[in-house]
């Protein structure tokens, strides 16, 4: 993926620290469909960025595909943060319950930000 795209978020969630109201200690967050029609031959790409103004540990489960995965963020580095590379069976497609949600918890306040790649289409959310 672009270094440039992968920065551009990065300072996005870097601002979200002044507002304040983009961070937590636990999320819930999905990955829906991407590009559908035309695309299902690219390369897909899910990606969690978090960051924090404090030191943090937390964990990301992914339930679907029965994988957690443990994180760190050392806050006095300046611009820390951690990428997390989403296994793509977590999209959603499907109409109904799923458990293809992604539950991130950590023990201080963190900003996350959902990035779903593929060659035509890129999505993300704070």
């Amino acid at each position: 993926m672009n270094k440039f795209v992968v920065v551009i978020i990065l300072l996005f969630a870097c601002n979200a620290f002044a507002q304040e109201g983009y961070m937590g200690k636990e999320f819930w967050l999905t990955f829906p469909q991407n590009a559908k029609s035309g695309e299902n031959s690219a390369t897909l790409d899910f990606r969690i960025l978090i960051t924090s103004d404090k030191d943090v540990k937390g964990v990301i489960e992914e339930p679907h595909v029965k994988k957690t995965t443990p994180f760190s963020i050392m806050s006095g580095m300046k611009g820390s943060y951690y990428i997390h590379n989403v296994d793509t069976l977590n999209q959603i497609i499907e109409n109904g319950v799923s458990d293809k949600a992604i539950h991130i918890k950590s023990d201080n306040p963190i900003s996350v930000v959902v990035l779903s790649h593929r060659k035509a289409s890129t999505d993300s959310y704070m």
